[in-house]
């Protein structure tokens, strides 16, 4: 007797797979959140920038690139839009060998916390869809999550 197909989700035929399925939802999930941030005229890279200045007051342009894993560079063309725009400010001069460091302004405060109270909502949303499965999926997300940052 011949061993029955592998369920759907499973069938190498169709390319995908649980991590292929999770890909997607998460491609999904960041379209979703980047139309959200558009009318704020926030990204995710400035997003994230915001983040880390609030978890970390004053780091440098560089450590923010090593965490974001984007080039000094794009860090910097980063930080210049967001300086422009008054989100972030230098805390120093940065010379004589010195390393800049950067802070939220109130105003970058206040798009973060706006920009989480997007994420919120998009979150409801689909919780609200996955329901049954939310502390299950939101313990495997975090497990992995742990592991990437491990190393």
């Amino acid at each position: 007797m011949a061993a029955p197909p592998p369920p759907p989700e499973e069938d190498p035929r169709l390319g995908l797979t649980s991590t292929f399925a999770l890909i997607g939802i998460g491609r999904l999930l960041t379209r979703r959140l980047e139309r959200a941030l558009e009318p704020g005229r926030l990204t995710l890279r400035h997003l994230g920038a915001l983040g880390h200045l609030r978890r970390d007051p004053g780091i440098s342009v560089t450590d923010l690139a090593a965490r974001a894993r984007v080039g000094v560079s794009t860090m910097h063309d980063t930080i210049a839009d967001l300086r422009d725009r008054s989100l972030v400010i230098q805390g120093n001069d940065g010379g004589r060998g010195r390393r800049a460091e950067l802070l939220l302004t109130p105003a970058g405060e206040a798009a973060l916390d706006e920009a989480g109270a997007v994420a919120a909502r998009i979150d409801h949303d689909v919780l609200t869809e996955l329901e049954g499965l939310q502390p299950r999926l939101l313990a495997i997300a975090t497990r992995l999550l742990d592991q990437e940052r491990a190393g």
